[in-house]
């Protein structure tokens, strides 16, 4: 699904939406789905090698996602919090994997630009981690 020289994304969609009363992964925004928007970002910057992670209604992301070139990968152990998800989604990526995102799927505006940023700092800086920022704030996708 990737090449050895090209970035993976892991989008987060396994969590229970307590907080917000109504399952964001599939709340509409501007007539497309959450997931639809962070899954269409990086397909659309050559982004190949997508793992989306399912937990709390993965048959529902399951099909939502339909036969979209993404690899799903479902966290059993979601109601541990958020960095299981994390952890499920790594452990699948391919070995010679030189770069990942991690996207929660609750962030569905980050901006192309941002991404692009992003992609060009992969051969410019040395740093195991690389944010978006804003002013001295870090953003998403890390």
């Amino acid at each position: 699904m990737t090449d050895d020289h090209s970035p993976s994304a892991v989008i987060l969609a396994a969590g229970y939406a307590s907080r917000m009363g109504r399952f964001k992964p599939l709340l509409e925004l501007g007539g497309r789905t959450a997931l639809d928007r962070v899954v269409s970002l990086y397909r659309s910057l050559g982004v190949a090698d997508i793992h989306v992670v399912t937990g709390f209604r993965a048959d529902d992301i399951r099909a939502a996602l339909g036969q979209a070139p993404v690899r799903i990968v479902h966290n059993p152990d979601h109601d541990s919090g958020m960095f299981s998800s994390v952890l499920a989604g790594v452990g699948d990526l391919p070995d010679a994997c030189p770069a990942f995102f991690v996207h929660p799927v609750d962030i569905p505006l980050v901006r192309p630009y941002t991404v692009k940023r992003l992609l060009a700092a992969l051969t410019e800086t040395p740093a195991a981690v690389i944010y978006p920022c804003v002013g001295d704030e870090r953003g998403h996708p890390p």
